[in-house]
């Protein structure tokens, strides 16, 4: 997860830094809207994407064994406790996770109080909701949240307007992914400044179609003035005083007349620098670096070996459910020696020697889909217990190495 983070953080900042020099002062707001959009989803699956190298480097750094065989009776339980323990950062990373999460909740649960709680008429193709007390106008979707005196005064047209484009160009889609992605990276700035600049590329958009439609500019300006600021809801498109000043400057701004040319360099260097963090991403997760020597677990891989072939067990589930197939159990040997970053992988990194793991089916029909992932957490649990390693070295130098175990489930008929 931390290298998930990092590697996506990266992401945002490079993504970021596009916009903040290319993009934040165009006038193409739907463009610049799109290119935060689209740097939020590529951001976010980056460092999820995954070539499966087969490196022709594969030492065989382990003795071959007997296949494991497991009993099916009494061995459904584990016999030891896997390492659950969890870093500083980890802790503070799911308390930030569920604080922002449950911001989240709680303004979906706010809008959702409004809407039962205050009566409803239709009004100007929205469903309106009447608020009580004197606050601005705000959209979610299709529901105009706007307090009872200004739909009597029947007089704010252009702000009605405004909303109607945060509702047609589904502006709260955006929120949405916008704030489940804040919720993931609430620790990263970068985020925050997207989430902002989002949010101005909205009310500029807005804008833009009101004076477009013919309302007079100074008349929209002063109402924008007059006009209470908005609750605090996070989720909402409501008016909002601490971008009010750069949309009144943007009022003011006549239009480029090279805006096209403009994207047409925008785009493809945002598609280059993907690219350029796709492969890097992909470069340090495969470990390309070959060790002048391999890691060794402390007491010898023989050791390491026998403590698989102790502890391992052939899940109940996929018993159940006659799962087989061989899992790649990877992790890093890090250059003090220690064990980060477990996974089962598709990809294969310095393939160790494999382990065959048998057991009986349990007699009974075939229960449910084979599911990988239930022997992918056995062998995570497996490789949790390992203790320390002598590192890899290069050119005499301790250096971080990617190993993979391969581990082979396979099923016999019961006795």
């Amino acid at each position: 997860m931390e290298t998930y983070l990092i590697q996506s953080g990266l992401a945002l900042t490079s993504f970021y830094l596009i916009y903040w020099l290319l993009i934040r002062h165009r006038q193409n707001f739907g463009l610049n809207r799109f290119y935060i959009l689209l740097s939020i989803i590529f951001a976010g699956i980056l460092p999820l994407l995954e070539i499966p190298f087969d490196w022709t480097h594969q030492p065989q750094l382990g003795q071959a064994l007997e296949p494991i065989i497991i009993s099916g009776i009494g061995n459904e339980t584990f016999s030891m406790t896997t390492n659950s323990s969890y870093s500083i950062f980890s802790i503070v990373y799911i308390i930030g996770l569920m604080v922002f999460t449950f911001r989240t909740i709680t303004g979906l649960a706010t809008l959702s109080f409004y809407y039962w709680r205050y009566p409803r008429v239709k009004h100007h193709d929205f469903t309106a909701v009447i608020l009580p007390g004197q606050k601005a106008p705000f959209t979610f979707f299709n529901l105009l949240f706007i307090c009872q005196a200004d739909l009597n005064k029947g007089q704010i047209n252009e702000l009605i307007v405004h909303e109607k484009v945060h509702r047609d160009h589904y502006h709260s889609v955006d929120l949405i992914l916008m704030e489940v992605f804040a919720s993931i990276h609430w620790f990263n700035p970068i985020i925050w400044l997207f989430k902002k600049d989002l949010k101005s590329e909205h009310e500029f958009m807005a804008d833009e179609q009101v004076i477009d439609q013919g309302f007079d500019k100074s008349r929209y300006r002063s109402l924008l003035l007059k006009t209470n600021e908005g609750m605090a809801l996070y989720l909402a498109n409501n008016f909002n005083y601490s971008i009010l000043k750069k949309r009144l400057v943007m009022m003011t701004k006549q239009k480029s007349n090279r805006k096209s040319m403009n994207y047409l360099t925008v785009f493809p260097v945002m598609l280059l620098t993907a690219s350029i963090l796709f492969f890097n991403f992909q470069i340090n997760g495969q470990n390309t670096t070959i060790p002048d020597v391999f890691p060794e677990y402390k007491t010898g891989n023989k050791d390491m070996y026998v403590l698989f072939q102790k502890n391992i067990k052939y899940p109940i589930e996929a018993r159940k459910s006659h799962t087989e197939g061989t899992v790649y159990v990877s992790f890093t040997v890090s250059d003090e020696g220690t064990i980060q970053e477990i996974s089962a992988s598709k990809a294969k990194y310095n393939l160790m020697e494999e382990i065959v793991v048998v057991a009986y089916k349990d007699g009974k029909d075939k229960v449910g889909e084979q599911d990988l992932s239930i022997l992918e957490e056995e062998c995570e649990r497996l490789a949790k217990l390992l203790g320390d390693f002598n590192p890899g070295t290069k050119d005499g130098k301790a250096i971080s190495t990617k190993l993979t175990i391969p581990v082979t489930f396979k099923l016999s008929p019961s006795k």
